[in-house]
């Protein structure tokens, strides 16, 4: 799950992200700042600016999407290990 959490930071202290997941049972991969400036960068309305590489909101999805990457690789290589054999047979 990603979060997108108020760019206050009192706010992350009242609900740390860990619990948020173990809460709703899902672990959380990242957060996304609330940035409505630069998310509209992403529409056909806007053209990015000259800071919108370095903005929090894309600095943040690019760690996010990092960790999924990393996390689906984890699974897929997890997946593909061979079944244990105990006593000659598959488990």
């Amino acid at each position: 799950m990603v979060l997108i959490t108020d760019p206050d930071p009192r706010t992350h202290q009242r609900f740390p992200h860990g619990e948020i997941g173990k809460e709703l049972g899902l672990h959380v991969v990242g957060a996304l700042p609330w940035d409505p400036n630069s998310a509209a960068q992403f529409t056909d309305l806007h053209r990015p600016g000259r800071k919108f590489e370095t903005s929090p909101l894309l600095t943040h999805a690019r760690r996010a999407a990092d960790e999924i990457g990393r996390r689906a690789m984890e699974r897929m290589n997890w997946l593909r290990k061979p079944p244990p054999v105990v006593n000659g047979h598959v488990r």
